[in-house]
């Protein structure tokens, strides 16, 4: 998990999240926004690929099935 900077976003999303993306034992990628309740999160699906979904509100809850935690965004 990893809340985004305005001085580093370019760099935290695009660079950064493909070194990510190619860390094996990763099942999750989580980037938050710091000024709205979004959070981008990328999840392993059952062929080892990526799928990516877009939490928003301070409602919504990520939730991580795999190991056993669900994240509220009011609390995030």
């Amino acid at each position: 998990m990893e809340v985004l900077s305005p001085s580093t976003r370019d760099f935290d999303t695009f660079k950064k999240l493909d070194e990510y993306r190619e860390t094996g034992s990763l099942e999750y990628i989580v980037l938050v926004e710091p000024n709205e309740p979004v959070a981008f999160v990328w999840r392993r699906d059952g062929a080892r690929g990526w799928v990516e979904a877009r939490i928003r509100g301070l409602d919504a809850q990520i939730d991580m099935p795999e190991i056993g935690v669900t994240l509220q965004m009011a609390v995030i």
